[in-house]
């Protein structure tokens, strides 16, 4: 695909100009260019440069989310037109994303691949709670559940989501950016099976068992303070506000959105911890505090910011959660 093709069509996004965008991908098409390519080096690939030019701070959260709402319309569009319908001669899936994950392009270019592929699939969109998957699976009896998980902070989400779908004996078909590379995360959380993207998940399902078992208990060190951290997080979370007021004094001072957004980092922080915890993969938090410091130094914030919240998370942890403490120590 012509770079100048994706640039054009980024800049549509960055002008919240839907229906630019949608004659522009149109237009690939009626000159021979198929719906796979067009999703791929244009809707997917515009929307990992959308996430790169907000964390270098190119964008503000507001043209991101802009550019977000215009490129899932435009895929919206672009597979009603091409849609095979609902009724799947191979059997019936549902396609949610984990607990907490609110990011929905991936599950929609997922769930229309294996539509394509025969399979009749409901779209179920954002963060629906395990408790309400579970009764619903109870009452459509699906062949199958996708999960998709997008930001690796919702790991746990995709865990609870996993454990409610198989109770009912539906299997699982894991994917998305949240479970990297391999299996590995998708494995130990619970998934029946792990695809890296919707090409590989529709040769996946074509050895599909339509019936699973209830997903095995977590008996890795990590997964009882992943546990209590899930549970404690509004604790812990003032503890480390405390903590870091006595090591930097300003924050003391802070009011309003400076105070909401040091909040929302240290959330954020311990639900990474969390994350790390339940999948037993230091990597994990290492990689969000090193993508952190890229952020916050776009932003014009040294890289001590960093170092500071980490400090004051760990004397928050403290000897209550050992593993946990040790984990932010040695990153």
């Amino acid at each position: 695909m012509n770079a100048g093709v994706l640039e054009e069509y980024l800049g549509h996004l960055a002008a919240g100009d839907r229906k630019r965008a949608l004659d522009l991908v149109m237009s690939l098409m009626r000159n021979g260019i198929s719906l796979e390519v067009v999703v791929e080096d244009v809707v997917r690939a515009g929307q990992v440069e959308v996430g790169r030019r907000w964390e270098s701070n190119e964008w503000s959260v507001a043209q991101e989310h802009a550019a977000t709402a215009v490129a899932e319309s435009v895929f919206t569009a672009l597979v009603d037109r091409h849609d095979p319908g609902d009724d799947g001669p191979r059997g019936r899936l549902v396609a949610v994303c984990a607990e907490g994950e609110w990011h929905t392009l991936a599950l929609r270019v997922l769930a229309d691949h294996v539509r394509r592929a025969g399979w009749g699939v409901t779209f179920l969109g954002p963060s629906v709670p395990a408790a309400q998957m579970a009764r619903y699976l109870h009452d459509v009896g699906p062949d199958g559940l996708l999960v998709s998980c997008s930001v690796p902070l919702n790991l746990g989400g995709a865990r609870r989501l996993i454990e409610a779908s198989r109770a009912t004996g539906t299997p699982v078909l894991a994917g998305g950016r949240a479970f990297g590379d391999d299996s590995r995360r998708a494995d130990i959380v619970g998934a029946d099976a792990w695809a890296p993207d919707p090409a590989a998940a529709a040769a996946r399902l074509d050895s599909w068992t339509s019936f699973t078992t209830p997903a095995p208990p977590l008996t890795h060190p990590g997964a009882a303070e992943h546990a209590r951290l899930e549970r404690d997080a509004a604790v812990v979370l003032d503890r480390a506000m405390t903590e870091l007021a006595e090591a930097y004094p300003p924050v003391k001072e802070y009011t309003g959105h400076r105070l909401e957004r040091t909040e929302e980092d240290l959330h954020y922080l311990l639900r990474f911890l969390s994350a790390a915890l339940l999948v037993d993969e230091p990597r994990l938090l290492a990689d969000y505090l090193a993508w952190l410091e890229v952020v916050l130094g776009a932003r014009g914030l040294p890289p001590s910011v960093v170092g500071a919240t980490v400090d004051a998370v760990a004397r928050a942890t403290g000897p209550d959660l050992p593993l946990a403490t040790e984990l932010l120590r040695s990153v």
